[in-house]
């Protein structure tokens, strides 16, 4: 079991692990290939887009060739990818790398939700994905800072052989077939998509746009604009990670945990960088507030979104996966080639996210009347 926990909990961590831990590297990579910063951002921001075809796919192509068989595939290719960016001489190697990367992590995240449902019985599911969840986490946690560390002492490509080894590590421990646990399917007639999975996949997509408006913004922001080395900025970084971990505890107490309130107080995080301020303390006090707020919801807008008819939970999380991956990569570039126009990094983040969190705001709404509606036709 405990060796299922871990193959799960690093096949689900890939993608954090392939975004997070090249953040601090992004203004190097920027001097090392002669680029400016909006291209070098594709290295998230493209990766995010072709990721989320991948995770499109892959649940298709998992349930019909077999999981596992699918998974090994994908981290071989991911494996190809992080060697070809360890080797990687000019931008076009390094972003040819990233593409294998991207294709070979979707099916990750996807598939290890798949087999965990499973492997484990309904008793132990929901407390198996949240372990999980909370385990494949620490991974943001450290990554940055393992990633400031390998820049302090080595090369930057030396962060790709380390991903290599991720990779190779997750391959060495994966079962060898999977012991299903009884249980019947149910399945249905008509479709699969109810308003509530419309409701939840549009708010995971909007806080993980949010989220990676602030992974690709934060590092010019706290760099290059209030001066941070690389290391107290990967430091940051982690903090601004374990407080959304800690939301996503904190979401476990469904009593304190208020839709309207969270994305409020989101919104009022980005008053320091909307104003511009040149305060360290108050932009760091924001940053923590906002992963705070949305890790608080996170979990509950994937539980909402899992609220499907019948039995189809891989393709609604490929689908889940797809549109919140492709929202956080298409926003995110956008949001960085603003900043081209001469609007300031930081003033970037703060309407963005501001304008995320009001979106959220309306969907969280509809969906309320969604379900007041709904309540008062059974009556």
């Amino acid at each position: 079991m405990l060796r299922m926990y871990l193959y799960l909990i690093l096949a689900a961590s890939v993608s954090a692990l392939a975004t997070d831990m090249i953040v601090p590297a992004l203004p190097i990579l920027q001097t090392a290939f002669n680029t400016d910063y909006s291209t070098i951002q594709l290295t998230i921001s493209g990766f995010l887009v072709i990721y989320a075809a991948s995770q499109l796919v892959s649940g298709f192509v998992g349930d019909k060739f077999g999981k596992l068989r699918v998974l090994t595939l994908s981290f071989a290719i991911f494996l190809a990818g992080s060697i070809l960016c360890f080797m990687a001489e000019n931008l076009m190697m390094l972003l040819s790398g990233r593409v294998l990367q991207a294709v070979g992590a979707g099916a990750g995240p996807v598939l290890s939700k798949a087999i965990a449902k499973e492997t484990f019985p309904p008793l132990k599911l929901k407390r198996a994905l949240s372990d999980i969840s909370s385990a494949s986490a620490v991974v943001p946690l450290i990554a940055p800072l393992a990633g400031a560390v390998i820049l302090g002492h080595l090369s930057w490509n030396v962060i790709f052989l380390v991903m290599a080894l991720f990779s190779v590590l997750t391959m060495l421990l994966s079962p060898r077939a999977l012991a299903h646990h009884d249980r019947v399917a149910t399945s249905s007639t008509g479709g699969f998509i109810t308003p509530a999975f419309i409701h939840g996949t549009l708010l995971v997509s909007l806080i993980l746009s949010s989220l990676f408006c602030y992974i690709s913004l934060s590092p010019a922001i706290f760099m290059q604009q209030l001066g941070l080395s690389t290391m107290n900025y990967s430091l940051l970084f982690s903090a601004s990670v374990l407080f959304f971990i800690i939301g996503n505890q904190a979401a476990k107490f469904e009593q304190f945990i208020n839709p309207w309130v969270l994305f409020l107080l989101n919104a009022l995080s980005v008053a320091p960088f909307i104003l511009g301020s040149h305060s360290l303390i108050l932009c760091i006090v924001g940053a923590m507030v906002f992963n705070f707020s949305l890790g608080a919801y996170y979990p509950t807008a994937n539980f909402i979104a899992l609220q499907i008819k019948g039995n189809k939970t891989g393709v609604a999380a490929s689908l889940t996966g797809f549109i919140q991956t492709a929202s956080a990569g298409t926003i995110s570039f956008f949001a960085v080639k603003l900043t081209d126009t001469g609007i300031g990094f930081d003033r970037t983040l703060g309407v963005s996210s501001l304008s995320l969190a009001i979106l959220s705001l309306l969907v969280v709404t509809s969906m309320k009347v969604t379900q007041w509606k709904t309540g008062k036709k059974r009556k």
